[in-house]
């Protein structure tokens, strides 16, 4: 369980200094980060992170709609630079039953 915590604990501080959160959508269809650049899909991804007891869903801005969750994920707990352009606008850890 404190193992669960911890990268709980680890995701939920990346995200924050990631810039996750506060962006909108144009008119036109597109959607804008923080940094005012846009992205044509709005994705959903669900799943669970190595080592988490409970699955979490991403809520993603791409270019790309094949874009994995796996990819995603990935790119997110990598240290390492990546050609993935996506924004994780959003995070929801889903309760354990």
């Amino acid at each position: 369980m404190k193992k669960v915590l911890s990268i709980l604990l680890i995701l939920s501080m990346v995200l924050a200094f990631a810039g996750c959160g506060n962006s909108k959508e144009l008119t036109g269809g597109y959607y804008i980060d923080e940094i005012e650049k846009s992205y044509q899909y709005e994705l959903k991804m669900s799943g669970t992170l190595p080592n988490a007891a409970n699955p979490i869903s991403f809520y993603v801005y791409t270019d790309d709609p094949d874009l994995s969750f796996s990819e995603v994920s990935q790119a997110f707990l990598s240290s390492q630079k990546t050609d993935l352009d996506f924004y994780i606008s959003e995070y929801q850890i889903e309760k354990a039953d």
